[in-house]
């Protein structure tokens, strides 16, 4: 019988993604996505052909449970603070009685640090391995961290094999059938072309690490094929099993030098000059602008690594430097 892989979150960057590289990489594999409409139903189909759709949103409980169920795989690429459905699709996946496997899309944001104010360094980078006993017992002021433990809690209780996969900030043209880019890099483009010049907030010394989406989806599909093993997993699973998914860092400052050069060159900004603003100034043009632009994320993926992963893609600037080409 083929392997049977539900994805929430198909319709958007991440999930459709993964769909469209299994699709490649396993097309004898049955692959289910979450739809909410008819017409993203054909979108998605006309794509990728090989998907079957199922209709519903997060809140059709009783269909997550029941596609959960007869699951080999479920990922779930689409809230990544909604405790619910965490409990949903793993209890779906202990009752299926497939030895069936749960990966958690989460995000780096559960690490943010502003140790200094918005716009300033921080010297802490957070490792999966060293640091996994803290990063899955974050307690709720962080950002992801209900969700997360939720997904250590259930599938330690009803014995279901879950991984965290936590990617910091994603970039690179998707290739999905619906949400081809991401939120940070894009919008910030976008607050730019409408300013007219750059900015930063404050002096943009504060860092995120960077991971191309296809290196995410990656590793992804490298925790799918270890769970599928024929004679057991060889990566980590239940409680410690917590992936930081990273390239590097990129400091803003340095970004954004680099992106109003682009813009410039295409004639899209007719100046190179970069504005630091206030925390208010910065909160007028986004509102989750301190965060996505002002705060500190830096993570090593030393567990990845450890069992062979390594990203191949271009980097932030690669892409930058093609565009200048």
């Amino acid at each position: 019988m083929a392997v049977r892989v539900f994805i929430t979150g198909i319709t958007g960057y991440i999930g459709g993604q993964l769909a469209t590289d299994l699709s490649r990489q396993y097309p004898e594999w049955q692959l289910v996505g979450l739809v909410r409409n008819i017409e993203q139903a054909q979108k998605v189909v006309g794509r990728l052909p090989q998907v079957q759709t199922v209709l519903g949103d997060l809140s059709s409980l009783d269909l997550l449970l029941d596609q959960a169920r007869k699951s080999d795989i479920v990922v779930q690429a689409a809230d990544c603070d909604n405790v619910q459905i965490v409990e949903t699709l793993i209890k779906g996946l202990s009752q299926g009685g497939k030895g069936g496997s749960y990966i958690q899309i989460s995000g780096s944001a559960s690490n943010i640090e502003v140790p200094n104010g918005y716009g300033q360094p921080s010297s802490r980078i957070y490792d999966d391995v060293r640091d996994a006993v803290e990063i899955t017992t974050f307690d709720s002021s962080h950002l992801h961290s209900d969700a997360d433990q939720a997904t250590v809690r259930e599938g330690k209780e009803l014995g279901v094999k879950t991984a965290l996969l936590v990617p910091c900030v994603v970039y690179g043209e998707g290739e999905g059938p619906i949400k081809k880019d991401s939120i940070t890099f894009p919008v910030l483009e976008k607050a730019i072309i409408a300013r007219g010049k750059g900015f930063t907030v404050g002096d943009g010394q504060n860092s995120w690490s960077g991971i191309h989406v296809k290196d995410l989806v990656s590793a992804v599909i490298l925790l799918i094929e270890d769970a599928l093993l024929p004679h057991g997993a060889k990566m980590t699973w239940g409680v410690e099993a917590v992936y930081y998914v990273e390239a590097g860092d990129y400091v803003l400052n340095n970004a954004v030098v680099k992106l109003v050069e682009v813009l410039n060159r295409e004639g899209l900004i007719q100046s190179q000059e970069i504005e630091k603003l206030s925390d208010a100034e910065a909160l007028s043009i986004h509102p989750y602008a301190l965060l996505m632009w002002g705060a500190n994320s830096r993570c090593q993926g030393s567990r990845l690594r450890s069992f062979g992963w390594k990203p191949a893609q271009p980097t932030f600037y690669d892409i930058l430097a093609s565009r200048l080409a």
